[in-house]
């Protein structure tokens, strides 16, 4: 059996990808397991993030007029009517002339357009608070939807989602969302030199290395491997295994068999199949020269040497 013509790498990606017909299913599943996951859909921002104005340090919510030109010689003074609770909205207003203690988080009253940090005031009494620095508007200040605007495109049908993304997720109440279901990718060793790695090796055998590493790629690349374990150089029970591979899996992944030795017969079991195609056989790589590319109805097959 002779090797097909060779194909440079960047033509067999573009062969590979001209023959794509596969399509994932989709399912919604909780955030907490979204991890690695490729959504199937855009996500908009249902509400403002955040949905009130808010202080990002410690300090007054004052109106910026009120200490326009302030400095240590000559303080704005400022009467204290209240203070908020972190987390609460402000029960009062301020009016000119007035401020309210805020924490770093905290809501701003109606009217603040500025807060003035702590290390910059001196309180005189419980009502009376002495600001030695102006402050301009909207400083100090995350207005609503600074973040995120409501109806805004978060996240794009196929982003990967990382930590990053679920944490954005979660800031929105955005609990569940939909993803591609993971693809089933069969990984079948073969060769009658290839042991199981818990076995004792003989002289001329080697431990089946690639099943694992193949393995651990897939499940890296957020697929869902599935072993079907090592198969001798039979072209029956090989065909059999591949057989079972098809039926359960997306694609399979052919470990070994796949050169012109007498001995390679991943090729003509692949070829067997009534509904099979063979695209590549042999490309210009090293090491990997003789690795097959075919289908079997709508489902790849990779043998790999």
């Amino acid at each position: 059996m002779e090797l097909l013509k060779l194909v440079t790498v960047k033509e067999a990606k573009e062969i590979i990808e001209k023959n794509i017909s596969f399509k994932p299913g989709i399912e919604k599943i909780s955030i907490l397991n979204s991890l690695g996951r490729i959504l199937a859909e855009d996500i908009y921002a249902p509400e403002n993030v955040p949905d009130f104005r808010k202080s990002t340090v410690d300090g007054y919510a004052v109106i910026s007029g009120d200490v326009f030109g302030a400095s240590e010689s000559l303080p704005a003074i400022l009467k204290l009517v209240g203070e908020v609770k972190i987390g609460t909205e402000p029960t009062l207003d301020i009016m000119p002339g007035e401020c309210m203690y805020v924490p770093t988080g905290g809501m701003l009253p109606k009217s603040a357009d500025t807060v003035v940090m702590i290390e910059y005031t001196e309180k005189l009494d419980d009502e009376t608070i002495l600001v030695n620095k102006p402050a301009a508007p909207f400083q100090n200040i995350i207005e609503i939807g600074e973040d995120v605007k409501k109806g805004e495109l978060i996240l794009k049908k196929g982003t990967k989602l990382r930590p990053y993304e679920i944490g954005v997720l979660s800031s929105l109440g955005i609990l569940e969302v939909e993803v591609y279901k993971k693809v089933k990718v069969g990984i079948i060793s073969t060769g009658d030199e290839i042991v199981d790695p818990k076995e004792k090796i003989n002289k001329g055998q080697v431990r089946d290395i690639n099943s694992y590493l193949l393995y651990s790629l897939c499940i890296e690349e957020g697929a869902e491997p599935i072993l079907y374990g090592i198969v001798k150089d039979d072209y029956e029970k090989l065909r059999e295994k591949l057989q079972a591979a098809i039926s359960e899996c997306d694609l399979v992944l052919m470990s070994g068999g796949s050169s012109a030795g007498n001995k390679d017969e991943t090729l003509r079991v692949i070829s067997s199949f009534e509904n099979s195609n063979i695209f590549i056989h042999g490309v210009a790589i090293r090491p990997g020269k003789p690795t097959i590319v075919g289908k079997v109805g709508d489902k790849f097959i990779f043998g790999l040497p």
